[in-house]
Order: structure tokens, then C-alpha cells, then sequence
């Protein structure tokens, strides 16, 4: 069991010692923001596939040409993981293949990872061109800070995967 998982073991542990019930197949949501002022305008089919090519740096532009700045979050936060499985659709061990391949051939590195909430959100609220991916906990929790930001996909990820 990996450390990020067994977080998720221990709080829904925690959670039904409280008395909440827990299911089997308990989901999480999470949510990719990007700044009020980003116009983008895609399907639902296309923002993961957008999503995708701009965390992998595939591409550096929305579709329009406006510069995008990928924000990752620590590679063990249940985001990042969230992210990687749902978005990228790729084991960790694969995922640092690519970036090894990428500053190989091409120099480039990881987008850059952010373990604070509040840090993510500020550079969403000040950058047009930044992408970000916040769990349903934090983005209720950081409620009154969102001014400036909009969600762009919500996407669900079942703990027990």
C-alpha cells in the first residue's frame, strides 16, 4: 500500500470512528482551475486531452495561442495521484520515464510542484496562464479565496483504485 493510500485507509478510518459511514467504494472530487480570465472554451472530451498534453508539456499554448503554465502539486499529495491516474492515465514509474525522455532530448522538466493550497491559489488568481488541480476538501475549505479563479474539469477518483 502506498503512503498516499494509506493516508486515505487512515482518514476514512478516522472518519468512521466519527461516526460518518464509509462505503467500499468511496470517491473523491477533484477540480483542474484556471483564472476567471482564461476564455478557454473546449467539449468536456477535449479539457482532459488539453489537460494532458500541457502537464506533459505536449504543448505550451491553450488552443488560441495564449501561453499556459501547469502547476503540479507534490508527487505524493492526493492530487497529484488523483491527476496522474485519472488525467494521465500513467503509473508514476512511467510518468518519471517521460520526464527522463523530455530533459534528454528536449531539456525540459516537470511542471513545477506545489505543496501549499494557498500558494497554488495565489498563482492561479495572478497568472491568465495557470492550470491547477485542488481536491473538493481544499477547494470548500479555501472557499472565500477563490475570487479570480473558475473550475475548468471536476473529475472523480474512487479510493479504492
Amino acid at each position: 500500500m502506498t503512503a498516499s493510500w494509506k493516508i486515505i485507509f487512515i482518514s476514512l478510518i478516522t472518519i468512521n470512528l466519527l461516526g460518518a459511514p464509509v462505503s467500499a467504494s468511496a470517491q473523491s472530487k477533484f477540480y483542474a482551475l484556471v483564472n476567471t480570465k482564461n476564455d478557454i472554451s473546449l467539449t468536456e472530451n477535449e479539457i482532459p486531452i488539453l489537460l494532458k498534453r500541457l502537464y506533459l508539456k505536449k504543448s505550451t499554448e491553450f488552443p488560441g495561442g495564449k501561453k499556459a503554465l501547469f502547476f503540479a502539486r507534490r508527487k505524493d499529495s492526493l492530487e497529484e495521484i488523483a491527476f496522474r491516474k485519472t488525467i494521465l492515465k500513467l503509473k508514476q514509474s512511467q510518468l518519471e520515464d517521460h520526464w527522463l525522455r523530455m530533459k534528454q532530448t528536449r531539456g525540459l522538466t516537470p511542471p513545477r510542484g506545489i505543496g501549499s493550497t494557498r500558494i497554488l491559489l495565489r498563482q492561479l488568481k495572478s497568472r491568465p496562464e495557470a492550470i491547477g488541480v485542488l481536491s473538493e476538501q481544499d477547494y470548500r475549505k479555501h472557499a472565500k479565496e477563490l475570487s479570480d479563479v473558475k473550475i475548468l474539469l471536476t473529475f472523480m477518483v474512487t479510493n479504492d483504485e
